[in-house]
């Protein structure tokens, strides 16, 4: 396959010489080439959706989709299903088979494909099985039309976060390395974004980085700049900005196909044109396009950028390509990848436009910042074009981004070209920001002279201009500017209050009385726009300034010949090559060199340039804005941390960045991590060199990433989670910001076997109480380490990502320093800080003897299987203190075979903890009562009554319950039994007998035509024991609720059972080794997973709905017995060989009776 591949490169690249081509890499942008597309049609065209989240409707509508747009091929790019569950791969692929003819799907794992499910290697396997993946991997390798198509997806997930393992990324590597070619895509496809690609990507959004692992996959992707990599799981609008990534490589999001979203993808020679589809309406809602060309001639096309709520057109200009129509409020044009040059800095974007509007105005940004509104003079039609020249600046390099975007402004305007041009310094400029300093450098300063002033609440530019009263001698000097008499421009902007007595002058290069030339007023000529040469005036423009408005006014000579403009435009000009003396004296601004024909107004921006400007060049400096915008950003105050491990994120925690603005003014700016680039924690580096970008602008400073960080904590004293020194050098932390009382750091997530280590140094000898501040949804346990020797274990649990304090076991430390190590014993949890506070010593008055426990006949004779509690508590004068616990089952008097019931006692020892002492001889010995016995009917309710709204307990413990809705008594042909419908339902208060103990069985028999199609509730508990419900996806499941979780634990299994025949149904949970379903007397699904004792609840149980009358169910149940303990097998089969509901009470024996 190698060989083919490179004979295939060598092939074309024979081609590519024969036909003189040039072989130019790859360059992933969404602008255009320059060139004029050499294609008329795709070579071919595919879909990439996402997120179907086994919605069948909106799939059908996607594949629909794609079959009529002719696409070779479908990519489902992960969270096919809501839960991972086999029935609902089923029900996507049914979907999708259901449209014929359509074209092959290809599959990649989405987060929803194992995060529900308790076992991740369990729910890969099914997502390889059901996606049919030969090579029995998440990641894999397709030409599709000749192109190459990688699928990968997170392949490793010790505990909670899943992340692509080093074999896979090995693999993507050398994958890529074999395949690529230049000037040809490779399309890469992975559910999650990378962190800061595409839109809603960001730390803002709550997007954080999220290992080492995905660095590593930016580093690799970032040597592939033909890579286009298209990704989901966000689910937000893809016509929002930024939902198109191009730097060192491409990326997409695709939206999602529950939001009705999917992306076209039609491949041509020179370009990838992508269409953002609303598969609802079977329209295009975005447009994208990434060219395979560089692009050498500054041109792009409008239609060749990213678009959205605008709409591309045949070229009514007949200039090659099409048009963008924005005529929405909310329509954009973003132009990625566009080249600022080797230096960057001051440039032109020449924009060919046409409006006939009169009031048009869009939104101009470049690089993320806000630079001007454009207001688009009107061309008279939608199809008579004209061009519109701005300045704009652009740093070096070819990743610059310009967006045009309406801001509001719904008035139509057809864009066909934007274009970049070279601006031109000029050779001296006078801004007068509160100075007379030359803005070039090493330039020469200006002088002011008489009442002449800087005014700083009227400028054009900066932060102040040049304020003159028209009075004589009130102007400003400096040397000569230049000595030129041909190819030269003299610009200003010019606020005038109005006429005085006789003619003004405004800019003079020269005596402006017998040598040079002037920019003038000629009060002679009514006050008229002029021209002077050696003195002289030359007539010009026949407008006259107004007052009080400030305008560009321009005289540029040309290969001789004059030329004068006022805001942009030209102005005839008599006797325009009239040849001027050479300039000397100097150059004087406001009046001429005697301080007379003195300007009434304020001069702004004046500046010389030793060349005649272009039209375009004359007319961006007519169109510069009076904003202020930022000129440079500086890094005031490092951040605090600037020594990472491997593996963390960035924290830029007490940076100070301080922007200057055009005006001069100065201020401390608002910077995250969303305006970092350049962090790589992957790789062993010092001084490391990190970019903040800000609206454009650029400071750096340097990190290092090292093995061990220096520095120590101080004990007593809290260390935040966040500062250790060291860490398990494999480990995948996401630290990142949390609010816990305040902004703090957090350690997240740790996986089993992980550990982190901190250098202390300990104030006094003596003993220590160790606090921890965490989070879990699971329960999770910490090991405290001194110096490599184990000190404490401690279990914690919030049940959430609320955050809690837990307290260890007493530690003992010697002054000094020591290295303290937290293991993780198991996953998945988060840290924000642990305390160390000295604590006295404890004196023990008793063991606390622990509660009786009861197990089911037959219960294994280990303290695990009998359930003895692992710790037990000691009576101290200083409080209760848990202490692990040593049982001696062997010796107590059980027989585990024995049929019988039993109760025995087991004695255990306990060893004193670090600060607790024994003065008074206390026996360090316990013992616990155990009763092995039968399950106990709790509950038994045989629907016998026929009649009332009253059902009774057979069980004899009183737990009676009221019909609610009416459901209806029936005669299941063996006896009475109650048909549910339409929210129809029998409620039964809770009771100390039905939350007797953590286990529970529930048997029931039941007659239904239902299919599970949504939630249906047919034995409903919540927060203890839901026995019974029936879900999406023809799948049925029992949840529960072990240790008070806050969310249900739920085992699924298939529904096939909508026959209307009676069946029997048993969910029995051992809180030790799990849930077992049996249907007609068969196991049909079981875990071991999500153990914990059920909790005492006060909810109600109802049967056929949820106490609203919700999840309806629409059948009939009879015989519903709950008993206090897990069923075997064979108790089961009895209660299933009784066969359909009978009227007497026949269980098979005490046992199950």
């Amino acid at each position: 396959m190698l060989f083919l591949k490179r004979l295939k490169i060598l092939t074309l690249t024979m081609i590519a010489i024969l036909v003189g081509l040039s072989a130019t890499p790859f360059q992933g942008k969404s602008s255009a080439a320059g060139t004029e597309n050499t294609t008329e049609e795709p070579i071919f065209s595919f879909m990439s959706m996402s997120d179907t989240h086994t919605n069948t409707g909106k799939t059908v509508k996607a594949v629909t989709d794609a079959k009529n747009n002719n696409a070779s091929a479908i990519v489902l790019n992960g969270d096919i299903t809501e839960r991972g569950d086999s029935g609902e791969y089923d029900t996507i692929k049914n979907a999708i088979n259901s449209v014929k003819d359509h074209p092959p799907v290809y599959y990649t794992i989405g987060n929803h494909e194992y995060d529900w499910q308790s076992d991740y290697n369990v729910a890969k396997n099914r997502f390889l099985e059901k996606a049919e993946i030969p090579e029995k991997k998440v990641y894999y390798h397709r030409e599709i039309q000749d192109y190459d198509f990688i699928f990968l997806g997170y392949d490793t997930k010790p505990s909670y976060y899943a992340y692509m393992s080093d074999e896979q990324l090995a693999w993507f590597e050398s994958t890529l390395a074999a395949n690529a070619e230049p000037d040809k895509p490779i399309f890469v496809f992975m559910h999650e974004p990378i962190h800061q690609t595409v839109s809603k990507s960001y730390s803002s959004n709550g997007y954080y980085q999220r290992n080492a692992q995905e660095q590593e996959f930016r580093k690799i992707l970032e040597k592939y700049p033909q890579v286009v990599l298209t990704t989901g799981h966000l689910h937000d609008d893809i016509k929002i900005q930024g939902n198109m990534y191009a730097n060192k490589f491409t990326a997409l999001r695709d939206g999602a196909v529950l939001n009705n979203q999917a992306l076209m993808f039609d491949v041509y020679k020179d370009k990838v044109r992508i269409k953002g589809r609303d598969v609802n309406t079977q329209k295009t809602i975005w447009e994208g396009t990434v060219s395979l060309h560089p692009n050498t001639t500054d041109k792009y096309e409008a239609e060749d950028s990213v678009l959205a709520y605008a709409t591309s057109g045949d070229d009514i200009n007949q200039s090659g390509g099409k048009y963008v129509n924005m005529n929405h409020g909310s329509a954009y044009i973003e132009s990625l990848k566009v080249d600022g040059g080797a230096s960057g800095g001051n440039k032109i974007l020449k924009i060919r436009y046409a409006t006939d509007a009169a009031n048009a105005t869009k939104g101009l940004y470049v690089n993320g910042a806000k630079v001007q509104t454009l207001s688009i003079p009107t061309t008279g039609s939608m199809s008579s074009y004209n061009d519109l020249a701005v300045p704009v600046e652009l740093n070096p390099g070819p990743n610059n981004k310009i967006v045009i975007q309406s801001d509001g402004n719904a008035a139509g305007v057809n864009i066909d070209k934007l274009q970049i041009m070279e601006g031109n310094n000029p050779k001296h400029m006078w801004g007068f920001n509160d100075n007379g300093n030359d803005s070039v450098k090493n330039g020469i300063n200006a002088t002011l002279h008489g009442s002449a002033a800087y005014d700083k609440t009227d400028k054009m530019e900066g932060s102040a201009s040049l304020g003159l009263n028209g009075a004589d001698g009130n102007y400003a000097s400096a040397d000569l500017a230049s000595n030129k008499q041909n190819n030269l421009t003299l610009t200003t902007w010019v606020k005038w209050n109005g006429a005085t007595s006789g003619s003004q002058q405004i800019l003079s290069n020269g005596d402006g009385l017998t040598n040079g030339y002037s920019i003038m007023l000629d009060h002679d000529q009514g006050d008229k726009v002029s021209i002077a040469i050696n003195g002289q005036k030359i007539l010009g423009s026949q407008t006259a300034l107004t007052p009080g408005q400030w305008t560009n006014i321009t005289a540029a000579r040309r290969s001789g010949t004059w030329e004068l403009y006022i805001n942009g435009k030209s102005t005839p000009v008599t006797n325009n090559t009239t040849d001027p003396s050479k300039p000397t004296t100097g150059t004087y601004i406001g009046a001429d060199s005697t301080g007379k024909q003195s300007f009434n107004g304020r001069i702004d921006s004046a500046r010389i340039y030793n060349q005649a400007l272009s039209t375009d060049q004359i007319k961006a400096i007519a169109n510069e804005t009076s904003d202020v915008t930022l000129q440079s950003i500086e890094i005031t105050k490092l951040p605090t941390k600037l020594n990472y491990l491997q593996g963390d994120g960035v924290n830029i925690d007490e940076m100070v960045v301080t922007g200057t603005y055009s005006d001069g003014t100065t201020k401390v700016e608002n910077v995250t991590d969303d305006n970092i680039t350049g962090f790589n924690s992957a790789t062993l580096k010092k001084g490391l060199p990190i970019t903040v970008t800000l609206g454009g602008k650029t400071a750096s400073f340097k990190v290092n990433i090292l093995d061990e960080l220096p520095g120590s904590a101080s004990v007593p004293g809290r260390i935040e989670g966040v500062n250790y020194n060291s860490k398990k050098p494999d480990s995948v932390f996401r630290n990142f910001p949390n609010n816990d009382g305040g902004r703090a750091w957090i350690v997240t997530a740790m996986e089993k076997g992980e550990w982190m280590e901190y250098n202390v140094d300990v104030a006094k000898s003596g003993f220590y109480q160790v606090n921890y501040r965490v989070a879990t949804w699971r329960p999770a346990e910490v090991e405290f380490e001194v110096d490599g020797v184990p000190q404490t274990r401690t279990p914690f649990s919030t049940g959430s990502w609320k955050y809690d304090t837990f307290s260890s076991d007493t530690i003992q430390l010697s002054e000094g320093s020591h290295k303290i190590r937290l293991n993780a014993n198991t996953g998945f949890w988060r840290l924000n800080w642990f305390e160390l506070t000295e604590v006295q010593g404890k004196k023990l008055s008793s063991i606390t003897v622990p509660a009786p426990v009861t197990v089911p006949i037959g219960t294994a004779k280990t303290a695990a299987a009998l359930g003895l509690p692992e710790k037990v508590a000691l009576v101290t004068d200083g409080g209760n203190v848990d202490v692990s616990v040593n049982w001696d089952v062997n010796s107590a008097s059980y027989d585990p075979t024995s049929t019988t019931a039993q109760t025995f006692t087991v004695t255990g020892k306990v060893t004193l903890p670090i600060g607790v002492t024994n003065p008074n001889s206390v026996p360090l010995t316990t013992s616990i009562s155990v009763s092995a016995r039968a399950a106990e009917l709790v509950a038994h309710w045989k629907f016998d009554e026929g009649s009332g709204t009253t059902v009774g307990d057979s069980s004899g413990n009183g737990n009676t319950g009221t019909l609610v809705n009416n459901p209806t008594w029936t005669d299941s042909g063996k006896g009475g039994a109650l048909a549910f419908s339409g929210g129809s339902r029998a409620e039964f208060n809770s009771s100390a007998t039905l939350n007797k103990t953590g286990d529970e069985s529930v048997s029931l028999w039941f007659k239904t035509s239902q299919p599970a199609t949504g939630t249906t509730s047919i034995f409903r508990n919540s927060n203890r024991f839901t026995a019974l419900q029936l879900v999406a996806g023809g799948q049925a499941r029992a949840a529960h609720w072990p240790n008070d979780s806050s969310s249900y634990k739920a085992l699924n299994f298939p529904w096939t059972y909508s026959d209307n025949k009676w069946h029997h149904y048993v969910a029995s949970y051992d809180h030790l080794t799990g849930m077992k379903i049996y249907v007609d007397g068969n196991l049909v699904a079981s875990n071991t997973t999500n153990l914990g004792p059920l909790p005492t609840v006060t909810n109600k149980i109802v049967l056929g709905a949820t106490e609203t009358g919700g999840e309806a169910y629409n059948g009939l149940l009879d015989d519903v017995r709950v008993y206090d303990l897990p069923l075997t097998q064979d108790e089961v089969r009895q209660l299933n060989d009784q066969q359909p509901p009978t009227t007497t009470d026949n269980a098979p024996s005490v046992s199950v009776n």
